[in-house]
Parts: C-alpha cells; structure tokens; sequence
C-alpha cells in the first residue's frame, strides 16, 4: 500500500508541472506598436482609442502618439482607431512585423 502511494506522490510530482507548462505554452501573446499621427500636420495624435474591433481589448496613445497593445487573439487582427475631431479608422494588422503607422484625417461633422 505504501508503495502505491509513493508511486501515485511520484507521479503527480511530474504529471502536474508538464501539464501545467503545456497549459502555458498554448497561450501566446501578440503585441502590436505603432504611432498614431495627423495627416496634414504629421503631429502626433495625443489619446487616440486604438482597439480590437469587436472586443472591448484596446490601448490609447502616449504623448509621443505611441500605442502598445497586447493580446492573445491570432492574427490577422482588425483595429478600429478613434480620436476626437479625426475619421475613425480600421487597420487590419497581419502579423507581428508589421510596421505601424496611422494617419489620421480630421473629420467634417463633430459629434454632438
């Protein structure tokens, strides 16, 4: 019986830490950089909402109009970019390489 019961303790001591390491290994993170500017100005875009469409993960810009968006969807991944006075923007980000910059243009109607 005691033997069982050193096998069964040896067993989860090796079982539990690879099954967990597998766990772990299938979620991957993607992260997406970029910068956000104006078209005309080529000034930066100061807290631009820069968000995956259809979900509520999403990042706003730095002073410098620089995003950092981290997430564990797969690519390709669809943005939607807003900013008060601007256009809203999609930008369909196809993998990791992939440089990032967005130029926004001012919008004719301001929302009420």
């Amino acid at each position: 019986m005691a033997k069982i019961y050193a096998f069964i303790k040896l067993t989860l001591l090796i079982a539990v830490p690879l099954i967990s390491f597998s766990q772990t290994t299938n979620a991957q993170t993607n992260t997406i950089k970029g910068k956000i500017v104006d078209n005309e100005t080529g000034e930066t875009v100061i807290g631009a909402s820069v968000v995956i469409k259809g979900t509520t993960e999403g990042a706003t810009t730095d002073i410098d109009g620089n995003f950092i968006l981290t997430t564990s969807k797969p690519y390709p991944i669809l943005l939607t970019i807003n900013s008060m006075g601007y256009a809203s923007q999609e930008l369909n980000v196809t993998g990791p390489d992939q440089k990032i910059k967005v130029k926004m243009t001012t919008s004719d109607v301001l929302p009420v």
